[in-house]
């Protein structure tokens, strides 16, 4: 999830020995900050590039965010996405549910998220967020060369081997799109349906994601006795501003995804992915 670890850094948990969410400052992003992140949002949140790497990169590296994001806004950022979603979908989304994708596929899909959210929350520190853009990009370059044999089939066996790489997503610097969009590839999918499909489990990963990762900061709110409503309140012409910037960039950028799905393209972003990081490790090491 892109902002999912924003909050975490800024708010939530802090990487640093010692350090407390308590006492620290209560600015609320000005709007300038609100529709820009919401704009990088939607704009990364469908690229096979990490979302949330990019971002923290952004605010680590470059400086641009120095304030603060609430928990209303990450929820409303993200329901901006899932609108962008639906909204490029329309007609074909209930098409492809009602004739194509069964609900099954989706429930099963979903299964190794589970797995996957216990055995990040016992590894994920432990883990480079260069390496999971790497292992991203690396896939990206290999599936990009396996034959297309025709129509997909969504069938349960296909659904539980795209959730196993979707679940992949949740350690640090995977690409979510990637890892589905490269797991549809070595189904022998073709790269429309692979997209499609990408875009149809964001729907209910984007829920799935904002349920959990809302009720934790519930979690950690009431530990240092902030009432939960009143951490949601905060900030709420920033957080609408930023749904809206981020519905409107994820329509944009999802208008692009077929030509920078073509297979060849994915063989530049998959390069990016495992070369930047060796070729910049400075700029790209994260703490």
């Amino acid at each position: 999830m892109a902002v999912a670890q924003l909050v975490e850094h800024w708010i939530v948990v802090p990487r640093v020995a010692g350090s407390s969410p308590v006492g620290r400052p209560s600015l609320l992003m000005d709007i300038f900050t609100a529709i820009f992140l919401g704009i990088l949002q939607g704009f990364l949140e469908f690229l096979p590039i990490s979302s949330s790497f990019h971002l923290t990169l952004l605010s680590e590296k470059l400086g641009i965010f120095h304030q603060p994001i609430s928990p209303l806004f990450f929820l409303f950022v993200h329901l901006g996405t899932l609108g962008s979603c639906l909204w490029f979908l329309g007609k074909d989304f209930w098409e492809m549910l009602q004739k194509k994708v069964p609900l099954t596929f989706f429930m099963i899909a979903l299964v190794p998220l589970a797995f996957g959210y216990i055995l990040h929350q016992k590894t994920a520190l432990y883990f480079s967020p260069t390496i999971g853009l790497q292992i991203s990009g690396a896939f990206l370059l290999f599936t990009s060369s396996v034959p297309q044999n025709g129509s997909a089939l969504p069938s349960k066996r296909s659904a539980l081997f795209i959730g196993t790489f979707q679940a992949l997503a949740l350690f640090p610097g995977i690409s979510r799109s990637g890892m589905t969009v490269s797991a549809s590839f070595l189904r022998g999918w073709r790269s429309k349906e692979a997209v499609r499909i990408s875009f149809l489990l964001a729907v209910p990963t984007i829920l799935a994601g904002v349920f959990v990762e809302t009720l934790q900061l519930g979690l950690e709110q009431t530990a240092v006795s902030a009432p939960f409503p009143q951490v949601l309140s905060q900030g709420f012409p920033q957080a609408l501003l930023g749904m809206l910037a981020s519905l409107i960039a994820g329509r944009i950028a999802i208008s692009f995804i077929d030509h920078i799905f073509a297979k060849q393209n994915l063989r530049f972003i998959g390069l990016y992915l495992v070369l930047a990081p060796t070729l910049f490790p400075t700029f790209y090491a994260l703490r």
